[in-house]
């Protein structure tokens, strides 16, 4: 169910960034491999724009994860 991935691994993740930032508390996530699609673009822990652009996550997960890293990259 896609609206429960986006519920789960996208929105409540911005809202958890958002509570953290107005209370002053660090925020830690942890990104997944699910991202990086078919391994074809490499495998860099990195949130440049040019790489995130080029990665084709394979599943929704994947997929809803990777809109997340481009939140926090500030590309979405």
């Amino acid at each position: 169910d896609m609206e429960a991935m986006l519920e789960a691994h996208y929105k409540l993740p911005q809202l958890l960034w958002d509570w953290c930032t107005l209370a002053q508390r660090p925020f830690l996530y942890a990104s997944t491999a699910a991202t990086y699609g078919d391994g074809s673009q490499g495998f860099e822990d990195t949130f440049n724009l040019d790489y995130l652009a080029k990665l084709r996550p394979l599943s929704e997960y994947g997929f809803v994860k990777h809109l997340f890293d481009k939140w926090v990259a500030g590309v979405v």
